[in-house]
This record gives C-alpha cells, structure tokens and sequence, in this order.
C-alpha cells in the first residue's frame, strides 16, 4: 500500500474554521422544506439493534416508504438498513417501490472478523437479495499498521458483493486524528469501495463534520484524478434536521450538486426520519 498523500492541511483547527466557513454559506439555492424532502431521499433507515422482530421490520418498511399528505408529496427513503436474516422479508414488503434492502455484513460492528468469515456472511446476503453491502473496516489492523492486510480485506469483500454497491465503514472515532482518517478512506477507495461511511453508530464518537470534511476531501480528488464517482455515508448520532443539513452543506460545497443524490449521498440514521418528516409537514401548513 501506498503511504497517505496530503494535499491539503488537516490541522484540526484549519478544519473546524472550513466547516465554520460552509455553515455561513449553507445551501443558498435550496429552500428548506426542498432541503428536508432532500433529506429523507437520502436516509438509510436503520434498525440494528440486534432484537428486530418480524413485525419490528414491517414496520421499518412502512415508516420507509413515501407519501401523498395535504401538504405535498413526502418522499421515499434511499434504502432500509437491516441484518441478513430480515433481508428477504424486507424485499417482498419493498418489493413494489424503488426502496433498496442495505444489510450489514462482513464483520459488522467489529470488523475483527476474519475475511474467509466476512466473505461467507456477504455471499449470504447477496443470496437473501441485499441491493447493497454495508461491512466494515479491519481497524484494529489499520491501527496496527498492517494496511496490506485491510486493504487485501476489502478488496475480497468487494469481490463477493459482485455488481453490488459496496459501503466500507471506516469507524472514524477509533481512528483518532484526521490524518488516519484520511489514509484508511484512500485504502477503502483504493480496495474497490463505492461508498465510503463513517462509522457503525456503535462507537462514540459517531459521525463528525470533522471526519467527514477529509473523507470528502478524499472524494474530491480521487474524482480529480481518476473522474470515478465515490460515495459518502455519515451514519451515528444524525437524530435532527439541524444536523443532516450540516452534512448536506457539507457535501454539496465540497463536492458540489452532483453528489446530491442517494447513488452517492446517504445519511444513516434510525430517528431522523421522523423528526424530519414533522418539520416538513410543518413547513407546508
């Protein structure tokens, strides 16, 4: 593997005064009720708490699903975000909408899990139907310096995904400083992710702007050098509008427009949807 390449200060401070900066301008062509409708489109609706009932995933995708209100039109989440086990459920519930199954699998929340274990796992969910694989990074490895190893063990996750979209969970609050963050989303993007995530929301800290900011950063110019689209997932702590739209910003003035869209912009969330929704809702009266 290839050393880490900076091309721009990751100075924790030099980050913070960036993320000040885009807060200030926020998305000024978006009005907020387009802005929360953008919201929802983009939203992984998760449930992994480990104790779904069949029942508990009916009624995930129920919440899923978009509708016609007094108001307006209420979009359709990106995807569900569930187990292997409710996947095929998930899909015959889903089955009339353009909502996409997600499932975590290859060593989710660890990512200790040996990689002949994580390959048997995603081969099993792309079995079940899963439209998408969330797994996550060996970062005990990347913390050991073993990067060969982490990289060797995407790429074989990769692999047994098939055509299907690949999201590599970097776990960022156990990375520690920026510049780590930055050169396990180059290992990810390097082994064949799609997506790059920030974390499983089992950790504390979760998503933070900070973390995102290098890993878009790192999107921003593997797109300038190779013109390959990459996406970006924060996942953990995303309860509030207030917060999804600081990562809209953040998306959007890094990346531009483009990125906008759930083929390579979702949010991760499992109490977003709602809060979001009863804004919107309020907005339109």
């Amino acid at each position: 593997m290839t050393e880490s390449r900076p091309r721009s200060s990751l100075q924790p401070r030099t980050l913070q005064r960036k993320i000040s900066d885009i807060h200030s301008k926020e998305i000024r062509n978006h009005s907020r009720p387009e802005a929360l409708r953008k919201i929802i489109s983009v939203i992984d609706l998760t449930s992994l708490s480990g104790r779904e009932t069949r029942d508990d995933i009916s009624a995930l995708c129920r919440l899923a699903r978009g509708w016609e209100s007094p108001q307006g039109p209420v979009p359709s989440v990106a995807a569900v975000c569930i187990y292997p086990e409710h996947v095929r459920q998930a899909k015959d519930e889903l089955s009339d909408t353009e909502i996409l199954v997600a499932t975590v699998a290859g060593g989710f929340p660890g990512g200790e899990t040996p990689t002949r274990i994580k390959v048997e796992e995603v081969q099993e969910a792309v079995a079940y139907g899963a439209d998408e694989i969330d797994m996550v990074m060996n970062y005990s490895l990347f913390l050991k310096g073993d990067f060969r190893a982490v990289h060797d063990d995407i790429v074989q996750v990769k692999s047994a995904c098939r055509d299907l979209d690949l999201k590599v969970i970097l776990e960022t609050g156990k990375l520690g400083d920026p510049a780590s963050i930055r050169h396990a989303a180059e290992i990810a993007i390097e082994a064949g992710a799609d997506f790059i995530k920030t974390s499983t929301g089992k950790t504390d800290p979760a998503a933070t702007e900070e973390a995102a900011l290098v890993m878009l950063q790192v999107i921003k110019e593997y797109y300038h050098d190779t013109g390959i689209f990459i996406g970006f997932k924060p996942a953990g702590g995303i309860r509030e509008p207030r917060f999804a739209f600081h990562y809209l910003s953040l998306v959007y003035h890094v990346l531009g427009g483009q990125w906008l869209k759930p083929s390579l912009f979702r949010i991760g969330a499992s109490q977003l949807l709602g809060s979001t929704r009863d804004e919107l809702l309020s907005l339109s009266r």
